[in-house]
C-alpha cells in the first residue's frame, strides 16, 4: 500500500473518532469520498493560523517542518 495523503490521514482519523467500528479498508469508495470530502473542508479550515499558531515558535527559530507541527499543536489546545 502507498503512502497515505495528508486527506486521507485525515479522514482516516475522523472516521475513527465518529465510527470507530467502522474499517477504512473495507468500506465502500462512496463512503470513502465522502469522508475526504470532510477531511478536505477540515484542513482548509486551518488555512488561515490562528495568533496562537503564529506565535508557536516564540522568537526562536523554526524550521518549517517546527512550524507546521507547533502550529498544528497549537491548534489542538482547547
Amino acid at each position: 500500500m502507498s503512502e497515505q495523503t495528508i486527506i486521507e490521514r485525515v479522514a482516516v482519523a475522523l472516521l475513527a473518532a465518529v465510527a470507530p467500528w467502522a474499517d477504512w479498508e473495507t468500506g465502500s469508495q462512496e463512503d470513502r469520498e465522502k469522508w475526504m470530502t470532510y477531511a478536505r473542508a477540515a484542513i482548509a479550515a486551518m488555512r488561515e493560523p490562528t495568533v496562537t499558531m503564529i506565535a508557536s515558535c516564540g522568537d526562536l527559530p523554526c524550521s518549517q517542518q517546527e512550524v507546521w507541527a507547533r502550529s498544528i499543536d497549537a491548534a489542538l489546545q482547547p
